[in-house]
């Protein structure tokens, strides 16, 4: 039986055989709603890295379908900028399973780097 994996952990694996150090930061919290719900760090990350050549990295988890609405949500958020002012860097990292495997994976991610100047132009077309 293979067991579901979520971006989440898929994410943390590749960021660990790309030698980062990881950990999740995003939160359940069970008595919050009826279901429960999932709180990021600064409202925009659900994993941070630490790579000793290549910085802080904080990186918003998911399936290949919710992308467009994890980098609306970074780039309207006053964190991100606070984020990239402070030297970390921000990613989003989409994920999606595809029907013939490359190096015999199937999953593969889409990585979108958020940049400083996507949220001054979203900020500025606000």
């Amino acid at each position: 039986m293979l067991s579901k994996r979520t971006p989440t952990q898929r994410t943390m694996e590749a960021l660990r055989e790309d030698g980062w150090t990881v950990g999740v930061v995003e939160r359940y919290m069970s008595r919050v709603g009826m279901f429960g719900i999932r709180r990021d760090y600064l409202g925009i990350i659900d994993v941070i890295g630490c790579h000793p050549n290549l910085g802080i990295l904080g990186v918003q988890c998911c399936a290949a379908s919710g992308k467009a609405s994890h980098v609306r949500k970074i780039i309207s958020s006053s964190n991100s900028l606070e984020w990239i002012d402070a030297g970390g860097r921000l990613e989003v990292w989409s994920w999606r399973k595809y029907v013939k495997p490359v190096d015999r994976k199937y999953w593969r991610s889409t990585i979108t780097r958020i940049a400083a100047s996507d949220i001054v132009t979203a900020a500025l077309e606000a």
